[in-house]
């Protein structure tokens, strides 16, 4: 039953201790080149599930998209970006790495199909997703960092000038994507 399921994977938490994902990073110019479509937009609805085979949950959040940086669409397009993790009744699923789209928030997403023209998937898990805030003081528009533990592969966090702006904190919208134009456009141009 569903109630020794989630017994036995809090017991199971408990004895691995404190953990979370460990991701490998991917910077800026790798996150755009992987992506299909960049975009802006503003999340409208989530509807949580379980998959086709009835054995994970996932999230299908609709967004209602305001820019696009890379690849088809249009301003005001609907679009489907699907994830792992969610409630169903009184069953929830939370995976670390993933995105979570909350209904309201602001966002720049990385994305890759998934199944038809208009439902994708984050690209890096979570460092496909990023909130987009203003700030109190200033009352410009600021692109945040993801919120998920990226390390460099020698296990150490990735900070500096190793990391690039993708991590370093809140940016300004304005230079973020004028960054992802420069380079979705040397992309297109065949640059590297």
């Amino acid at each position: 039953s569903c109630a020794v399921l989630a017994a036995v994977a809090v017991l199971l938490s408990l004895a691995a201790g404190p953990a979370g994902a460990l991701m490998v990073e991917i910077g800026l110019p790798d996150l755009a080149a992987r992506s299909e479509r960049i975009v802006m937009g503003t999340v409208t609805a989530r509807e949580c599930s379980w998959d086709e085979d009835g054995r994970m949950i996932v999230t299908r959040a609709t967004l209602s998209v305001s820019s696009v940086l890379k690849g088809q669409g249009k301003a005001k397009d609907s679009i489907v970006v699907c994830y792992l993790g969610g409630e169903v009744g009184e069953v929830g699923l939370r995976v670390s790495d993933q995105p979570d789209l909350r209904e309201g928030a602001r966002v720049l997403l990385f994305l890759r199909g998934r199944k038809g023209p208009d439902e994708f998937t984050p690209v890096g898990l979570a460092q496909g997703q990023r909130n987009i805030t203003v700030d109190k003081v200033s009352g410009k528009e600021m692109v945040e960092p993801q919120a998920c533990d990226i390390r460099r592969l020698s296990g150490r966090p990735a900070v500096g000038k190793a990391a690039d702006a993708l991590h370093r904190g809140k940016r300004p919208l304005e230079e973020f994507v004028r960054d992802i134009r420069r380079i979705v456009a040397a992309e297109e141009r065949g640059e590297e």
